[in-house]
């Protein structure tokens, strides 16, 4: 058998390991790997790549962690060739709805509802931000319950060990017997299934920078407006827009229409970001941004998501600062 069918045998010390190399042992068996491949998060990388010795879980704080090596096609040219903050949000994204994972009996991935995100001390100096630099992201469960799980997430420059930034993420954990009853107490005999599924990896998709991903079109001469087709590579496992995908896209115009400001001096830089999640991305997505405030040192901006129909996809607030020089 090669790597990509090996089954992972579950090992005594680190039971929530293994439980978590079940789970995405499946799912990189039923679905395409979408926005996680662009972070290297991908199932594949977590279980024969870079991530697979990488990954660490304390029990006891209930805290999942894993060093991070920024990998180029996370960084956008258009925001300083650094890591955006949106990409740091999708990344507490994955590694939280791990952590749920590991700690959930049914194994129940969930639904997001809430992501936010802001910079800390490294972040708001550029460290820990740029191609080839290494970070800690740790996550840990806050709240694990019948309806919603929330789980805390931090970014750590392992230079400086100063933090890049913290987020939180709430999901909606819905009950669903079928789903539980496959991911739960018969794992195993899902894991056994899913092995036999004969799975084409010849096929090898281009690898697209950050930029060339979420190149927005028919941008407005105010850059309050732009739009963009949904691509696998902006998917989460279930074949919808990734709540990554779309805060990154809130980031992109919106940094455009901070920067298209008068009253903004500099190159703006995310400060914080806030998303809540309304309905599934799918096909053609319009992206609009509205004024909140603004001032001399900053402008906070509402970016909201909508499908070609009008139907409100997610809303998020962003808070650049525009004067850090």
């Amino acid at each position: 058998a090669t790597g990509h069918d090996r089954m992972i045998a579950p090992g005594p010390k680190h039971c929530r390991l293994a439980v978590l190399r079940d789970f995405l042992f499946i799912q990189n068996r039923l679905r395409h790997p979408g926005l996680s491949k662009q972070k290297d998060l991908d199932p594949q990388n977590v279980l024969f790549g870079t991530l697979e010795k990488n990954l660490r879980y304390d029990k006891k704080k209930k805290q999942l962690s894993f060093q991070y090596q920024i990998p180029k096609k996370t960084c956008s040219t258009m925001l300083g060739g650094k890591v955006p903050l949106s990409v740091f949000l999708s990344i507490f994204d994955d590694a939280s709805t791990w952590n749920l994972v590991c700690e959930d009996r049914w194994r129940r991935p969930g639904v997001s509802t809430h992501l936010q995100a802001e910079l800390g001390p490294a972040g708001l100096k550029g460290r820990g931000v740029n191609p080839g630099d290494l970070v800690d992201i740790r996550t840990s469960v806050v709240k694990l319950g019948k309806i919603l799980g929330i789980a805390h997430a931090e970014a750590i420059d392992v230079n400086s060990g100063e933090v890049i930034c913290i987020g939180r993420h709430t999901k909606y954990m819905p009950a669903n017997f079928v789903q539980n009853a496959l991911l739960g107490p018969l794992m195993p005999l899902t894991k056994w299934c899913t092995s036999l599924i004969t799975k084409d990896d010849t096929k090898v998709e281009k690898e697209l920078s950050l930029d060339e991903l979420f190149q927005l079109q028919n941008i407005s001469a105010n850059s309050r407006y732009g739009r963009i087709k949904v691509v696998n590579g902006h998917n989460n496992p279930n074949e919808t827009c990734h709540g990554g995908s779309q805060a990154i896209m809130m980031e992109m115009l919106g940094h455009k229409a901070a920067g298209a400001d008068l009253i903004a001096s500099g190159n703006p830089l995310l400060k914080s970001i806030s998303v809540t999640y309304l309905s599934p991305g799918r096909g053609t997505l319009d992206i609009d941004v509205e004024d909140i405030v603004e001032d001399k040192n900053a402008t906070c901006l509402c970016v909201k998501v909508q499908s070609e129909q009008g139907k409100l996809v997610s809303e998020g607030i962003l808070t650049f600062k525009t004067n850090h020089n």
